[in-house]
């Protein structure tokens, strides 16, 4: 009996919404081989001084830089690029500090 033709193979299954979230995570953490916290280790001579300017500085640089890696972080959740600028950023600017506290955490 001759082999009939094999059917095609169905199309392979769309990346799951966990494998693109994980995958998205990856990509945007560095290495941890050059992660560098020298430049925030408590200083044992620091007197507590009315001026905490360059704290606060410091506290901003890193969270306006958190801010683009989640932001692009988002962009690459299936779907998120499908919804209007709007509901993008709504849902951007509600989550983003429950994104940061979670990244900081899962540095340490």
């Amino acid at each position: 009996k001759p082999k009939s033709p094999q059917e095609p193979s169905p199309p392979s299954p769309p990346v799951s919404l966990i494998s693109a979230l994980v995958r998205a995570h990856v990509d945007s953490n560095p290495a941890m081989t050059s992660l560098d916290y020298s430049r925030f280790q408590a200083n044992p001579d620091y007197q507590m001084s009315g001026d905490d300017t360059q704290h606060i500085q410091q506290f901003y640089d890193l969270l306006t830089g958190s801010m683009e890696i989640i932001r692009g972080w988002a962009e690459k959740i299936p779907g998120f690029a499908d919804l209007p600028k709007a509901d993008q950023d709504l849902l951007f600017e509600s989550a983003f500090l429950e994104l940061f506290v979670l990244r900081l955490a899962y540095r340490i």
